[in-house]
């Protein structure tokens, strides 16, 4: 955070989400940091303290709640459950926005034509 900043007034962005008083857990290993979250979009678009009359259609306050960077599942078989569950809810509810396939010698990939 910049010492000069104007906690006053936000001068970034009218958010669509601010997430206020969330546990930050960046995945560098350091103890977790209290911590603001503005989203606009798709996109998170601050992370630092945001003022108290910063605009958003929704905010939410996470005390107690922690936050953290998507988590990369190493070794998976989920290249078979794409096709029953392309969304898969299953590892999204469990932060995990990264799979690698294929890693132990077998996959459903490249596939087949003739097979198919």
């Amino acid at each position: 955070m910049c010492k000069d900043y104007d906690y006053d007034y936000d001068y970034d962005y009218d958010y669509d989400l601010i997430i206020r008083n969330v546990d930050v857990y960046d995945g560098t290993g350091s103890d977790s940091f209290k911590s603001d979250l503005g989203i606009t979009g798709d996109r998170i678009t601050k992370l630092d303290i945001i003022a108290s009359n910063a605009s958003a259609t929704e905010t939410i306050n996470a005390e107690g709640f922690a936050i953290a960077p998507g988590f990369i599942d190493v070794h998976s078989h989920d290249d078979w459950l794409v096709f029953s569950e392309p969304t898969m809810d299953g590892k999204i509810m469990q932060g995990v926005t990264t799979v690698v396939n294929g890693n132990c010698g077998w996959g459903v990939h490249p596939q087949n034509a003739a097979r198919t």
